[in-house]
């Protein structure tokens, strides 16, 4: 179990990396030059997010879900990812600024949530 969920870690990086790095491009109006250094920007972050939080979400996710089958087993984890990945960008924006809530938010829910949806689809796909 402890190699698929490293392999749904690295897939998770490599998917998410270069959508948030584009993302973040959009939306700060950046040209195309600087998405490499956008990318390794949000692989800085991201990964550690992932790696410490993500894991063993997923991990509990799978010990919730143990006992649902097929399509209900489906749903039933990407609303834990979902439910957990919201939590996670709700709590860090009550600790960083409570100002972030109605003004910036669409950049970091976007690199948080993008990710957290990585993850439960790669581990879908290490199945």
């Amino acid at each position: 179990m402890f190699k698929r969920k490293m392999l749904s870690f690295i897939w998770t990086i490599l998917i998410s990396t270069p959508i948030i790095g584009f993302c973040f491009m959009i939306v700060e109006g950046s040209d195309l030059t600087e998405v490499p250094a956008l990318m390794l920007f949000v692989l800085i972050f991201a990964a550690p997010v992932v790696l410490f939080f993500g894991l063993p979400v997923t991990i509990l996710s799978d010990q919730l879900n143990k006992r649902f089958e097929g399509k209900k087993r489906m749903i039933a984890s990407f609303v834990t990812h979902l439910f957990f990945a919201i939590s996670f960008v709700v709590l860090v924006i009550l600790i960083t600024e409570s100002r972030f809530i109605f003004t910036d938010f669409i950049g970091f829910e976007l690199v948080l949530f993008n990710t957290g949806n990585c993850l439960f689809i790669s581990n879908l796909l290490c199945r």
